[in-house]
């Protein structure tokens, strides 16, 4: 079976230097996004996400949503989009019901994020991580931890 963690790793190798994604704040070739996506499921492993576990992440359609879409399946976790428009007690709803451990939030969506789950039951402990913070963590490690999750099928 090929999965996304083949094709992550399938991209990289053969286009590392192809432009994978763009927003308005930037762009990313394979390579790049490969190196970021591992090194992003890297900080989910170190904050407790195992395979299998959830990863929420509020924000939009942009670098950051797929980075941390593909970090999240990389760790081997699944991968929970929650959607910005959502209002507070549907946000909260969202959590609750995906069981998230861990949420990875734009900086944009932050107060957004607190705000909704400042008087919430919010079933489980959560870590909550913001861009800002995530990109501080992956800055912090010299080295991707490639291949964090799960190993590549070896049908490429």
């Amino acid at each position: 079976m090929f999965t996304l963690v083949d094709a992550i790793h399938r991209n990289e190798r053969l286009n590392p230097a192809a432009e994978a994604i763009a927003d308005d704040t930037g762009r990313l070739t394979h390579g790049e996004l490969a190196d970021r996506a591992f090194r992003i499921a890297g900080v989910l492993r170190s904050h407790g996400v195992a395979p299998h576990d959830t990863v929420g992440v509020l924000a939009d359609n942009g670098i950051f949503g797929v980075e941390t879409m593909l970090g999240a399946v990389a760790a081997g976790a699944a991968y929970v989009p929650y959607n910005w428009r959502w209002a507070p007690a549907e946000l909260v709803h969202g959590i609750n019901e995906t069981d998230a451990s861990v949420i990875l939030v734009a900086d944009h969506f932050a107060d957004a994020l607190a705000a909704a789950v400042a008087d919430a039951e919010i079933r489980r402990s959560i870590t909550v991580i913001t861009q800002s913070e995530l990109e501080a963590l992956l800055e912090a490690k010299a080295e991707p931890t490639a291949y964090v999750g799960f190993e590549p099928s070896g049908l490429l």
